[in-house]
């Protein structure tokens, strides 16, 4: 009984050797070639296929980037899936991110591609709109920079804060829109901070205005609607002090109509915005 598994043995490496030989392209038969080389083929175009697009625009790594699948984007990455591609509506993986409020992904993704935190889409939105107009505050944290990934240059900080869309309004204005009160005054603290008083010389604001007065004082394309003058017309009196805090609300701004912020507040009725105004305009003066 040894003798004969004693010969197993010995006889089982000449017979891998044998069937290696045989399974090797030089000994297959040009049938069996043939397969071989649409395997292989169909192994390349299905890795090639990373960046496939949908009927939307999207490649797989929109639909994980939405879905937060950590995992899933890391794989697509090394597989060299290209994180500046945009889908129908000119939005990039990292909108995505962003709109949807998945934190881990937006940091890898900015990791890989810092460039693409101001790409626009076809309305003029950057990321930065999409963390603020769906309220994702730990995401606008990342986005400015508030992160242990640290800052952003005050060059693409203060392009992220005086961005605006094609009617002209800017994320501190969607936040104003819509009370997200937490992103507001996480913009508002990045005017402050991140690039000071004097970083917008190349702008368009009056020489000596600070960031934080630009952002804040910027109006609409059409209505030439302000901030303050947006929840002064609302009567968003909680909205309205968040403002009134920073001390660079220019409140005689007017709309197109020629009413300043004291006066749509008066007119619409909103009685504890009109006090509000009243008391900052007593502090200035």
């Amino acid at each position: 009984m040894a003798r004969v598994l004693l010969l197993v043995l010995l006889g089982l490496p000449l017979f891998l050797v044998s069937v290696h030989a045989l399974l090797s392209p030089s000994c297959l038969c040009g049938k069996q070639q043939q397969r071989v080389a649409i395997v292989s083929r169909q192994a390349q175009v299905q890795e090639g296929d990373v960046d496939t697009q949908d009927d939307d625009g999207c490649t797989k790594l929109f639909h994980a980037c939405r879905a937060g699948d950590v995992a899933r984007v890391e794989e697509l990455l090394r597989m060299r899936a290209s994180p500046d591609l945009v889908n129908n509506r000119g939005s990039s993986p990292l909108y995505v991110a962003c709109e949807n409020g998945k934190e881990d992904v937006v940091k890898i993704l900015l990791d890989v591609s810092n460039a693409s935190a101001n790409k626009r889409d076809r309305s003029g939105f950057t990321p930065l709109f999409a963390a603020t107009n769906n309220g994702h505050a730990n995401v606008l944290r990342v986005l400015l920079g508030m992160t242990s990934i640290g800052p952003l240059p005050p060059h693409l900080l203060l392009e992220q804060l005086d961005a605006v869309d094609d009617e002209g309004w800017s994320c501190l204005f969607y936040a104003t829109y819509k009370r997200r009160h937490e992103c507001m005054k996480l913009l508002l603290a990045a005017a402050a901070a991140g690039a000071g008083g004097g970083a917008r010389e190349k702008s368009e604001e009056k020489e000596g205005s600070s960031v934080l007065a630009g952002v804040i004082n910027k109006q609409t394309q059409t209505d030439k609607w302000t901030c303050a003058w947006y929840a002064s017309m609302s009567g968003y009196d909680e909205t309205l002090q968040i403002l009134l805090e920073t001390n660079e609300v220019d409140v005689m701004l007017a709309d197109a109509k020629g009413r300043s912020c004291l006066q749509i507040a008066e007119e619409k009725g909103r009685e504890r915005c009109v006090a509000l105004l009243n008391e900052y305009i007593a502090r200035a003066v």
